[in-house]
């Protein structure tokens, strides 16, 4: 899915590029297909009109794509209860808590919170030598796409969670910062969304 979508970006870069290129500027994060109008089209040089062109349609194509995985997860998941329990929590939309629930599988077979935050690659470095022993950044040893999944969904919780996990962002962000904050919050929503620890 991802990949899908990080492709479409790249069509829709391409308009954008294109649009650019002949002075015209679009406002920032706004979706070049929704602001190209058929007289802008009509003036452009031929080649960039065929590219525009080009990248609509695989653009397009690319959105009925994603649509029908969305729709295809939707229905597989219907009823799913660990699904539904990772539906709850505010950042989690229905293909991140799939991916999660897929990737964490059985929650049984991990001992600790710590196992699983392993799992992720969201535990500590430890840095060890002699007497002197400190943990550094994130490990990123465990499933890359899990720990892909955790941040995005920290960083929306972030942004609207009114509850406890927002409140444990805002109060660790100021102690150690945003990005070391948000990494803090998507272990902790990983070992709330294993029930066994």
């Amino acid at each position: 899915m991802s990949r899908l979508k990080s492709t479409r970006a790249r069509f829709l870069n391409q308009i954008r590029a294109a649009l650019r290129r002949n002075g015209y500027e679009l406002p920032a994060r706004a979706n070049p297909k929704l602001q190209l109008t058929q007289e802008q089209l009509e003036v452009l040089p031929q080649a960039e009109k065929t590219l525009i062109l080009s990248a609509c349609r695989q653009a397009d194509a690319l959105n009925d794509e994603i649509a029908s995985i969305d729709g295809e997860i939707a229905r597989r998941l219907q009823g799913t209860a660990e699904v539904e329990l990772l539906l709850t929590m505010t950042g989690l939309g229905p293909i991140a808590a799939a991916a999660i629930w897929a990737y964490i599988g059985d929650p049984r077979r991990f001992q600790s919170p710590k196992q699983v935050a392993c799992y992720a690659g969201l535990d500590p470095s430890v840095y060890q030598s002699g007497d002197l022993s400190y943990h550094g950044r994130v490990s990123k040893n465990g499933n890359g796409m899990l720990r892909t999944y955790l941040i995005e969904a920290a960083l929306k919780l972030a942004r609207f969670d009114n509850g406890p996990l927002g409140a444990f962002w805002r109060r660790k962000s100021q102690q150690i910062g945003y990005k070391r904050a948000t990494v803090a919050l998507a272990r902790k929503m990983l070992i709330i969304v294993d029930p066994e620890n």
